[in-house]
């Protein structure tokens, strides 16, 4: 009889408890509820179309050069020739690439030196004899990560942004403090680049800027003609900027990277599970261009008068094909790359 009291008096404790943790259950529930039907009310927010999947980027950047009946062209650490079926052997480089004739010399990027994970850590841009691979080296340079070739000079984006020049036939190099933000692109005189709030436009030969158009954070960009093709860090769908209207349109399914552009319209590889084709955009619609076949990897399209090279790998072969006006593939010449 000495226990009951305190029997009652605990179990009364614990009922209050239940009826404290049930009562804050229950708002807990009702706030979930709520925030569950706010949160399931339509909200007008934009779609952001994405890029396609499956476009194809070459991993050397300006792979083909051409200078009359000649193709050069970078496999692997080698830089061939290709000329009326004959493919000879110019020289060998560490990784060269961004690849242009000027005169007698072919100039490129190549890699200096590599970290012992074997990634690149230096770049130089040499000046090379087509007639004897004999090379000069013109920019010795931590991180060249563009290169361009117009008249007789030779522009280059380093890491930090800048712009360099540099004589085609070597010299003194000047600086354009431009902090550019992504990969400029260049049409003829016209050097197009992004410094993170617009895009602007550099004429190589007067040195004079001006702003085209107030864009943040354009990425990607492709200059052709009289459009600039972009895409932004908030969406991959591609637009494009015409510099002599001043209109501004997208192309929700058109790829924003891997465009080339050629007689007007705007080019680019598709791998659709392992088989891959060139796609064609005429401004309106998207085009098969040509069948390429099952391969493991696949450069570019580089233009020329009668049809179309490419560099590609599969199974059974490394090296250039030739596609005709007929979309018909002929393997050139085996190059392991």
């Amino acid at each position: 009889l000495g226990r009951e009291p305190f029997a009652v008096t605990e179990v009364s404790m614990s009922m209050k408890k239940f009826w404290i943790v049930l009562t804050v259950a229950l708002a807990m529930l009702l706030c979930a509820c709520d925030s569950q039907s706010q949160a399931t009310q339509p909200v007008d927010t934009p779609t952001i179309p994405q890029t396609p999947s499956g476009v194809v980027t070459d991993s050397v950047p300006r792979r083909f050069a051409q200078q009359g009946e000649i193709l050069y062209f970078s496999a692997g650490d080698s830089i061939l020739s290709y000329r009326d079926g004959a493919m000879e052997l110019l020289c060998t480089a560490d990784a060269p690439d961004y690849l242009f004739v000027s005169e007698s010399n072919l100039i490129h990027r190549e890699v200096q030196t590599r970290g012992d994970d074997n990634s690149p850590e230096q770049y130089k841009v040499v000046s090379r004899s087509v007639d004897n691979a004999e090379a000069e080296t013109l920019l010795f340079y931590g991180e060249i990560l563009w290169v361009y070739v117009y008249g007789e000079t030779v522009w280059m984006m380093t890491s930090a942004g800048d712009l360099v020049a540099v004589p085609a036939a070597g010299g003194e190099m000047q600086v354009f403090q431009l902090g550019m933000t992504d990969i400029p692109s260049a049409w003829e005189q016209k050097l197009y680049f992004t410094n993170g709030s617009a895009i602007l436009c550099m004429d190589l030969e007067t040195k004079q800027q001006h702003t085209v158009l107030e864009k943040n954070a354009a990425l990607n960009l492709f200059a052709y003609e009289k459009n600039i093709y972009f895409s932004t860090e908030e969406s991959s769908v591609l637009e494009n900027f015409d510099i002599e209207t001043g209109v501004l349109s997208q192309h929700e399914n058109v790829p924003c990277i891997g465009l080339n552009g050629h007689e007007g319209k705007l080019y680019y590889v598709q791998n659709s599970e392992g088989t891959f084709e060139l796609r064609c955009f005429d401004g309106t619609q998207i085009a098969a261009a040509c069948a390429l076949g099952a391969l493991q990897v696949c450069s570019e399209p580089y233009f020329a008068d009668s049809g179309i090279y490419f560099y590609i790998g599969s199974d059974d072969y490394y090296g250039l094909v030739f596609v005709d006006a007929q979309g018909r593939l002929t393997k050139l010449e085996t190059s392991e790359g």
